[in-house]
């Protein structure tokens, strides 16, 4: 029987409940807010410094207007070893300076002596050197001797012995990026 009373119950939260959440949720707020601007403040900076690297290598010759002698590479970079490969070109020039059409021939018209205990060549024409140079250091020699034969090419023209050098940085990844054809010290390059 129906006596008049509703009685329907809801999922209310009472107000003492309700205080203690909110009281809970405040004190954590406060904490770690507290926490958070402690650590800021108290922190010290911290500095990453990063030095780059310096990949720079300089031709060192000795030339008396006859023969091009002891030809190496000085690592001028303070903090890098590196790898370092050389092109040599050779070619007659006028008295201007300009190259000519007619290509010097070896052992013919000009010598040149290698070193081929500190260098290989490789397939791309290029000279490879065996050892890492380290920072502030020079590689072995190159070129020991390099000189034209007397009497010997076209009329008036002087023999030009131009060295094309690359370095980088004394890494396998360096050398991949570079694209070069050697990939580690004392194994052949391969041609490209």
């Amino acid at each position: 029987m129906y006596n008049g009373k509703c009685t329907k119950k809801t999922p209310h939260m009472t107000k003492r409940a309700a205080l203690l959440v909110l009281s809970l949720v405040m004190v954590l707020s406060v904490s770690v807010g507290g926490t958070l601007a402690y650590i800021i403040l108290q922190t010290q900076e911290v500095k990453n410094t990063f030095q780059p690297g310096e990949v720079t290598t300089t031709v060192t010759e000795t030339f008396n207007e006859q023969e091009k002698k002891n030809v190496a590479f000085d690592n001028t970079g303070s903090n890098v070893d590196v790898y370092v490969r050389a092109k040599v070109v050779v070619n007659w020039v006028d008295s201007q300076g300009n190259l000519l059409v007619e290509t010097p021939k070896e052992q013919l018209e000009y010598l040149i002596s290698y070193n081929e205990n500190g260098w290989l060549k490789g397939g791309d024409s290029y000279w490879y050197c065996r050892d890492v140079v380290e920072a502030e250091t020079t590689s072995p020699v190159l070129i020991t001797s390099c000189k034209p034969i007397q009497d010997q090419g076209p009329a008036g023209a002087r023999l030009q012995v131009t060295i094309l050098s690359q370095s980088v940085q004394a890494t396998e990844n360096a050398l991949k990026d570079a694209g070069w054809a050697w990939t580690i010290p004392d194994v052949e390059p391969q041609a490209n």
